[in-house]
């Protein structure tokens, strides 16, 4: 066993490490202080202890968070209050009352009454759930909840599906609220459009957003329109299957027949406009 002496000798070469003075490590914290987000951070770049950076924190008056302390009167509000107005609506009192730069929240109130046990009873939370409901205090959630998720500015145009056709067209918000911006390009143009008639694209792209491509048709018009894009969708080969039904050989002579495929879908146009025709009256 090595003796006392032998034991806390020192190797040769090795030094000893001296301390910074105070007004040095003082002087580091203030250059670097708002350079990390952190103490921890700051005593790792600095290579001191993170106590002595708070130490030095502290005494220079440099601080991350300014906590704010409820006070005496507002402590006595809370308990004189808490049984009958929500925490929401405390936090808007406290906020015209005793304004804080940060602003009061429900949060803030919630914890401070758990930490004073300031517990309601179910009657207490039902009174208080029908006194909002009659000051209208619940038809301003939708509201509230928009203004935190953020609006869509004015102009914006989107794209909405169709729940029954699946397909795309487009709107834009106007006076806050979006509108068919066919529609509203139109009467951008030239004037409100009349009643019973429909702005829609000529060539059938609504991606093409141009006033030039926008016309106006009546209900008539509109169905004659309709019926002959899906009398034209059919394929020469299912107009031609109804032209020989359960007889593939005719079928095959029929689709080489340009001409007669073409009068069949002119009959099918004019099928589908006499039924519309029939509907209206």
């Amino acid at each position: 066993m090595k003796k006392r002496s032998e034991r806390h000798c020192r190797t040769p070469g090795t030094q000893k490490k001296v301390r910074a003075s105070d007004a040095v490590i003082q002087n580091a914290i203030k250059v670097h202080f708002h350079r990390f987000p952190n103490n921890g951070q700051l005593a790792d770049f600095l290579r001191i202890n993170i106590g002595t950076v708070r130490k030095a924190c502290y005494e220079l008056g440099l601080l991350r968070l300014q906590l704010e302390y409820f006070t005496e009167d507002q402590i006595r509000f809370l308990f004189e209050h808490y049984s009958t107005i929500g925490d929401c609506e405390l936090a808007e009192i406290f906020q015209k009352r005793w304004p804080k730069e940060k602003g009061w929240t429900k949060k803030h109130i919630e914890k401070k009454r758990k930490y004073l046990k300031l517990e309601r009873t179910p009657q207490e939370i039902r009174v208080i759930h029908q006194r909002n409901v009659k000051a209208g205090r619940f038809a301003q959630c939708p509201v509230k909840a928009w203004n935190k998720r953020g609006r869509s500015p004015e102009g914006e145009i989107r794209y909405w599906t169709h729940k029954v056709t699946g397909r795309k067209y487009p709107v834009i918000k106007c006076n806050g609220d979006f509108r068919h911006w066919g529609r509203w390009a139109w009467e951008q143009a030239y004037g409100k459009a009349p009643k019973n008639s429909n702005v829609v694209f000529k060539d059938g792209d609504p991606y093409n957003l141009t006033i030039e491509n926008l016309i106006l048709l009546s209900n008539a018009e509109l169905s004659r329109r309709n019926a002959e894009k899906s009398s034209k969708g059919l394929s020469d080969n299912y107009v031609a299957g109804l032209l020989s039904p359960h007889d593939p050989i005719l079928r095959q002579m029929l689709k080489s027949n340009t001409t007669l495929i073409e009068i069949k879908h002119q009959q099918l146009i004019l099928n589908r406009t006499i039924y519309e025709q029939q509907k209206k009256h």
